[in-house]
């Protein structure tokens, strides 16, 4: 649609939107759903992996194989799920993958398209290793773990004919983590794995060192460092509490940073392996969070140690989850304040989004206490438009709609009358409805007006009231 800039009466158009309705309701009539492709199976699936796995967002490794049932030299979408029985159930499936072309988390209900591809060899087959995470916190027990593909190009799937069982850990309650709590001899990206202390083939944790190219705490890098700071051959695993195991390094006993007979720790601690001592820290009480002006103010009561507090980490994530339900949000470490402060000022906060917080004590050797209670606060300010105005209506209306809608962004925008409050309230609605603008004009259309429908881009204009002209 284009704008002319001159006098004239607009026309009311009050049968666009009923009109457009009509129109997708046809469509919808004679344009058939798709079923979906039944899913076909594979001879394979994970045989070197854990026998536990932490329900929340901690990383695990594994190998997987194909040996008979794909195409070669073929591409297919690498999914991995857990699953309450042999085959998917889109209620109770979990999981993420991590895709490494994207240096991306996926979660099992994204489209095939997000998951990281693979390809079969020349027989069809396939023997890799992958990674994945369970990521519901409120959920635990036994779970297959299923691994999935899918043709590139193809509404195809195919799964594991014999997919491994395990145990989800709930990490509060019933399980722990350990780390490498001195310098290591294993170089980066080697396998690492926590194994029953009188057999070392059966697995309860499996990983790799770092750096392992997987973006573990999902903050966006590589970078974690768990051990000694600023080595390789850090470790990190999700194991049961209170129980007897060993730490083996490239399949071995021996290398710096190997342990034998190590009791992991009580529920909800991460114990630094190797250190002079193991006790965690107490967990933090009385945790409580306000909202401030563009900030949020915590406070906390100090913990305690068998040595002494070191530090608190501030841990952070959006309440509610921000990620589609059931699964629950990673819990970001935004902060390390000193053990002498018990208060932490977080500015980097978005107005009226509500944040929720846990403190964790830190000795100095690294090990880390239990959570404290979960606080939830909001900067104050929500939905206010801060100082945007100008001198009549029609200006502040321009305003606005250069405060919210960035340049070549907007298909459709809502031009009403601002001589009559009615046809302005009811053009409202209908310019939420379209996700655009709302420009009120008057005896004439400003030249403002016009210059702010062409800066976004705009090619078609839903007109409200008859009683303005241009």
């Amino acid at each position: 649609m284009g704008f002319e800039r001159g006098k004239g009466m607009f026309s009311s158009v009050h049968k666009v939107t009923r009109l457009v309705v009509v129109a997708a309701l046809l469509a919808s009539l004679v344009v058939p759903a798709v079923p979906a492709a039944a899913a076909s199976s594979f001879v394979g699936g994970a045989y070197d992996a854990p026998l536990y796995v932490p329900n929340d967002h901690t990383p695990i490794a594994f190998r997987y194989r194909v040996t008979s049932g794909l195409a070669p030299n073929t591409n297919y979408y690498l999914k991995v799920r857990f699953t309450v029985a042999t085959t998917p159930s889109s209620s109770t499936n979990r999981g993420y993958t991590w895709n490494p072309t994207t240096g991306s988390w996926v979660q099992e209900r994204d489209p095939w398209t997000d998951f990281p591809m693979v390809t079969t060899d020349a027989l069809g087959q396939i023997d890799d290793w992958a990674w994945a995470k369970f990521g519901d916190e409120g959920v635990s027990g036994q779970r297959y773990m299923l691994v999935s593909l899918s043709e590139v190009g193809f509404d195809s799937t195919f799964n594991s004919d014999a997919p491994p069982l395990l145990t989800v850990l709930d990490m509060e309650t019933e399980g722990t983590w350990i780390h490498n709590g001195v310098a290591t001899g294993a170089a980066a990206n080697k396998r690492a794995e926590v194994t029953m202390d009188s057999s070392e083939t059966v697995v309860y944790a499996l990983s790799k060192t770092e750096a392992n190219a997987i973006d573990d705490d999902a903050n966006g890098a590589d970078d974690e460092d768990y051990g000694p700071v600023g080595r390789n051959g850090d470790y990190r695993f999700g194991v049961p509490v209170a129980t007897s195991v060993d730490v083996y390094l490239n399949r071995a006993d021996v290398p710096a940073g190997a342990i034998q007979d190590f009791m992991t720790g009580i529920a909800d601690t991460d114990i630094a392996a190797g250190a002079i001592e193991t006790a965690a820290p107490t967990a933090v009480g009385s945790l409580a969070a306000s909202g401030g002006s563009a900030l949020i103010d915590l406070t906390w009561s100090a913990a305690t140690d068998n040595v002494a507090v070191n530090a608190y980490k501030v841990l952070r994530w959006e309440a509610p989850a921000g990620i589609t339900p059931p699964y629950t949000p990673v819990h970001e470490v935004v902060a390390t304040v000193a053990a002498g402060q018990t208060a932490y000022e977080d500015a980097d906060v978005i107005k009226g989004v509500e944040y929720s917080y846990e403190i964790r004590a830190v000795d100095a050797v690294g090990n880390v206490g239990p959570r404290s209670v979960t606080a939830t606060a909001a900067a104050i300010g929500a939905g206010v438009l801060d100082g945007i105005a100008d001198k009549d209506r029609y200006l502040t209306s321009v305003a606005i709609s250069a405060a919210t809608f960035e340049t070549g962004t907007v298909d459709t925008a809502v031009i009403a009358t601002g001589m009559n409050y009615a046809d302005a309230l009811a053009a409202s609605g209908l310019a939420g409805a379209y996700g655009g603008p709302l420009l009120l004009v008057g005896t004439y259309v400003k030249t403002e007006t016009l210059d702010e429908l062409e800066r976004l881009g705009v090619t078609n204009a839903l007109i409200v009231g008859g009683e303005a002209a241009v």
